[in-house]
């Protein structure tokens, strides 16, 4: 798996699979996170601190659900594995 992570190869007539697996996993959670993160926080455009401090704490939080995703879908890609 380790190999696979960093020397990627899709078997021969897998590409519909991969790009399904691809699909269902990782679009869904970004169309919900980023809309959320971005939806939710009500800071004022006037106040460049508080906008600084916002984008500080809104990167922490996106790279920790992304972080979370990413070991998610490498459980999921890694059941369906097929060597």
């Amino acid at each position: 798996m380790a190999f696979g992570t960093f020397v990627p190869t899709v078997p021969k007539g897998s590409i519909g699979a991969a790009l399904g697996l691809v699909g269902a996993v990782i679009m869904p959670h970004n169309l919900y996170l980023h809309s959320s993160l971005v939806l939710t926080r009500s800071v004022g455009i006037d106040d460049l601190d508080k906008m600084k401090e916002a984008v500080i704490y809104n990167n922490i939080e996106s790279s920790i659900s992304l972080f979370i995703s990413f070991v998610i879908s490498t459980m999921v890609i890694a059941t369906f594995a097929v060597y």
